[in-house]
């Protein structure tokens, strides 16, 4: 009997786990085949006139999926549903895509945090809190693995933003962690580029990271020369993530700031980033809470 193999649309992370179109995440060896954050009845539970069409749409990509990939088992890697307080018809709804799915192959929902502490039953039947194939762990990812197990996790929607409001679902794979991206249409998700990766993509003319640092470095200049027309501060010390592109953002907000500040206060400041980088709120943190233990000691 033949048996139905992934197509060439997918990347092999490590031997036998590949990552398909939309963010599937497929295990050659147990066929089994893993969608993340699919938030069924998602139209219903934010309320709104917004039809219940998400739902159907996911279930047949699902569906689609299982017959192309030859899938003996669907894993709906936690969130599956938005919220368990849906409406009657919604819940019917998803009642009706998971019989759909389930008389395809196997389906077994994982508990996210969306499920509650219900864990979501009353719709979606028994759920699993992890389970393990292949040699993965498979858990949702609100609740992170303690112990060293390579994992498969959903929860964290990564994302590529193209620039304004368009982003683009992204797989995050290593030898020992993969992170699919959330199935659902609604999430804009958390974007996986650092500040310091679109400033180096800028720089070598990157259309789309060109815009999105054009962007950034403009509003970053134009609040920085608010504050120096304000404040006539002599030093502006920049830190976070976005620190890390050192003079690939410096360089260019100290001359919109020279451009647009008044001439005395432009001329006096000096903009740099933190010696600390993207720890610096940490330390900062950590040096508040061992002043005032300091200050507590010395006063017993």
């Amino acid at each position: 009997m033949s048996v139905a193999r992934p197509s060439t649309d997918a990347y092999e992370v490590v031997p036998g786990a590949l990552v398909l179109p939309h963010g599937l995440v497929y295990l050659a060896g147990s066929r089994t085949l893993i969608a993340a954050d699919v938030h069924f009845g998602y139209e219903d539970v934010i309320g709104g006139a917004l039809p219940l069409w998400s739902t159907g749409s996911i279930a047949r990509a699902l569906g689609d999926a299982i017959a192309r990939h030859g899938a003996a088992e669907l894993v709906l890697l936690g969130d599956v549903v938005h919220s368990t307080a849906m409406s009657d018809g919604a819940a019917r709804a998803v009642r009706a895509a998971l019989d759909g799915l389930r008389a395809r192959c196997r389906v077994v929902p994982i508990a996210g945090n969306h499920e509650g502490r219900s864990r979501g039953r009353a719709v979606l039947g028994e759920t699993q809190e992890r389970l393990e194939r292949d040699g993965w762990l498979l858990l949702h990812g609100d609740v992170p693995s303690l112990d060293g197990a390579r994992c498969i996790v959903g929860h964290l929607h990564p994302s590529l933003r193209l620039g304004g409001d368009a982003s683009v679902p992204v797989a995050l794979g290593t030898e020992r962690l993969i992170v699919a991206p959330a199935l659902t249409p609604y999430s804009p998700g958390l974007d996986v580029r650092s500040a310091e990766q679109v400033a180096a993509a800028a720089a070598v003319g990157e259309p789309v990271a060109s815009e999105v640092w054009a962007g950034t470095v403009e509003a970053l200049g134009c609040g920085l020369t608010s504050i120096v027309n304000l404040f006539e501060p002599e030093l502006v010390v920049i830190g976070g993530g976005v620190s890390r592109a050192g003079e690939l953002l410096l360089g260019p907000v100290r001359e919109r700031v020279s451009a647009g500040a008044m001439g005395p206060a432009a001329r006096a400041v000096e903009i740099v980033s933190a010696a600390l980088g993207d720890q610096v709120g940490v330390v900062g943190a950590a040096a508040i809470v061992y002043d005032r233990a300091e200050s507590r000691g010395r006063g017993s």
